[in-house]
């Protein structure tokens, strides 16, 4: 996803650029709405956590989050991500005081057992698109597991669009809004798969020409 190169026709609609493109890590982190589910790992520090969910529903956004929080406590803590095709994290652990691991799914079995023997007295927070919580109960280890899709719903698409464009409008009180219409033909469209509703706002946002509100038609374009 590119910006285009003339920004200025944002500034007319209140934004320094396109909410819905390209984010800088600290506008990510500003923009995040974390599910209230995942509280409680804010809350016990001697809490591990599983977050499960299909692609685009969050679990990479809210690892990054989680992680930004208890490096900010002091936390020495590290984010690893693994790509398709990597079955070994490469994150050396001794050090840290916690492990956040994304695409675990992707590990070999033996893999698995080597990140439950070197994090057994360390957090370990994963996302995954397959739950291995079964892990954490054989090595007898507190958990909480977040399914991401159970959580969704119409209000909160709409919650986390309204803070998008709060976020990232100049004086942080956006002339632009999405109407009720407008979400819910977001929610019937695409669910909770906020990364391909992404690539439609961004190119509703690239066409639009109008404060207020952002209607159902205006999604069409």
């Amino acid at each position: 996803m590119r910006e285009t190169p003339d920004i200025f026709p944002f500034l007319a609609l209140g934004f320094l650029k396109n909410p819905f493109g390209t984010l800088t890590e600290p506008e990510w982190l500003a923009v995040t709405l974390l599910a209230p589910a995942l509280t409680p790992l804010l809350e016990d520090a001697t809490l591990n956590g599983v977050i499960l969910g299909a692609r685009g529903r969050g679990k990479s956004t809210s690892l990054r989050y989680l992680t930004a929080y208890w490096r900010a406590q002091g936390a020495h803590i590290v984010y690893e991500r693994l790509a398709g095709g990597q079955h070994r994290y490469q994150t050396p652990t001794a050090d840290l005081d916690q492990f956040a691991l994304d695409e675990a799914q992707r590990l070999h079995v033996w893999e698995s057992v080597r990140l439950f023997r070197e994090t057994h007295t360390k957090r370990l927070i994963i996302g995954t698109h397959r739950d291995i919580s079964c892990g954490f109960r054989w090595h007898r280890r507190r958990i909480i597991t977040i399914q991401l899709e159970r959580l969704a719903s119409a209000e909160r698409l709409a919650a986390i669009l309204d803070r998008r464009l709060t976020m990232l409008a100049l004086d942080h009180t956006p002339r632009v809004r999405f109407t009720p219409e407008a979400v819910a033909a977001l929610w019937n469209r695409y669910g909770d798969n906020l990364r391909a509703m992404n690539d439609t706002l961004y190119g509703v946002f690239q066409r639009l020409d109008h404060d207020g509100g952002i209607t159902a038609n205006d999604l069409d374009g």
